[in-house]
């Protein structure tokens, strides 16, 4: 290989894409991107401690610890990059369904930050809106094919389980790789084993083809890094949110039109909300407390909620209870604890399409302390993994 190769990445957004600075304008923000690439490939290597600091960098503390990134990121906007809405463009509140404390609408469930006071002249990229991606390195890197095999993994793994900005783990800022390609420094395109290796799913016929593609994605990046240790979260490294062995995902039989991202986002904020709402024991357990609090009744809360499980802080609030007051849970000693769930469409074809990915990593209100915010308390961990329940209930549906 040559000292300088590029590697070439076309997107096209499925969802709102909510990326942006201070002045909330809707932009494609390379550092942005760079750091969720990032993630994935934290995700995705289970020795990444020995090369992330030499491909990504590190800007340490200055001084010997600074190191620049090997791996350079160019973003080139193309077709409809510059259309951009805002939420109420969405008129989502036509797809209510019940009315008072039983509505039910997927679509303000999942996008509900972007109605609050201070989000609502938030801008985002329009679905539809393409871009590419350049990938360059310029020195010689480790081990030889380490940042091709980097970059390839990180940005498949972005264009098919990934999304960025705001809500990206709950279906906003969904992206589709619709093709790559390798260049030389002359900018010739040259063929590659392990470019040709990683399938490209956007053209499957339906679900179940665009599964069986995902899995096999996975395994040639396994092939490249390996595979992360059994047991679970067990050592620091593998505590982080990755693929391994408890790491799972479904495709929903459920599709909408490709250009029906309202659809996709509506049905994947619907098995989510339906499943979350009075899940037991919670919705019980924390209407004791809160009637314990207002000293009304009720017992205090020991133990966290099984809702803990998708992710940290988490807020109740009990209209029946005209005294009581929200209860938040948080990690003990921080404000969050990102959730392992992630939910974004797909795109198959012409249709859009549910994925629901579990990352292996430490669970929430299970692997780690939780408590009611405020109280530097422990609570008992929670008693059921929600989370997982809530994935195979999703399996269930996609065998009967």
């Amino acid at each position: 290989m040559s000292p300088f190769h590029r590697l070439s990445c076309d997107f096209e957004v499925l969802t709102p894409l909510f990326l942006g600075g201070a002045s909330q304008r809707a932009e494609l923000r390379v550092p942005s991107i760079k750091g969720v690439m990032r993630s994935w490939y934290r995700a995705l290597d289970p020795e990444f401690v020995k090369h992330e600091r030499i491909l990504f960098g590190n800007g340490g503390g200055g001084g010997n610890d600074a190191r620049q990134s090997l791996l350079r990121l160019r973003c080139r906007p193309g077709e409809r990059s510059q259309e951009s809405m805002r939420w109420r463009d969405a008129r989502a509140e036509q797809f209510d369904q019940g009315s008072g404390r039983q509505t039910r609408n997927g679509l303000t469930y999942l996008g509900f930050p972007f109605s609050m006071r201070g989000n609502d002249e938030r801008t985002a990229l329009r679905p539809g809106a393409r871009f590419s991606l350049d990938v360059s390195w310029h020195r010689p890197g480790p081990e030889g094919r380490q940042p091709l095999r980097v970059a390839l993994a990180s940005a498949w793994a972005l264009g098919h389980f990934g999304s960025l900005g705001m809500r990206a783990r709950r279906g906003f800022g969904a992206l589709a790789l619709t093709g790559w390609r390798l260049l030389d420094g002359g900018g010739q395109t040259v063929s590659d084993d392990d470019l040709a290796a990683l399938p490209l799913l956007h053209r499957t016929a339906g679900a179940a083809e665009w599964a069986a593609g995902a899995r096999r994605g996975l395994d040639v990046v396994r092939g490249w890094f390996g595979r992360f240790a059994e047991g679970g979260a067990g050592t620091a490294r593998e505590r982080h949110p990755h693929f391994g062995p408890r790491a799972d995902f479904v495709v929903g039989a459920d599709k909408a039109r490709r250009d029906d991202w309202r659809g996709a986002v509506l049905s994947l904020g619907r098995a989510l909300q339906d499943f979350r709402q009075r899940t037991p024991p919670d919705y019980g357990d924390v209407k004791n407390h809160v009637l314990f609090e207002a000293r009304e009744g009720g017992l205090r809360i020991q133990r966290a909620p099984a809702r803990a499980t998708f992710g940290l802080p988490l807020t109740f609030r009990y209209g029946s209870v005209p005294r009581g007051k929200p209860v938040a849970f948080a990690p003990v000693g921080g404000e969050r604890h990102g959730s392992l769930l992630l939910l974004r469409p797909v795109l198959a074809g012409d249709s859009l399409f549910s994925l629901f990915l579990r990352l292996d990593g430490d669970v929430p209100g299970i692997d780690t302390p939780v408590g009611l915010r405020g109280s530097g308390r422990s609570l008992a961990p929670a008693a059921q993994n929600a989370m997982d329940e809530f994935i195979r209930k999703q399996k269930g549906k996609v065998a009967s």
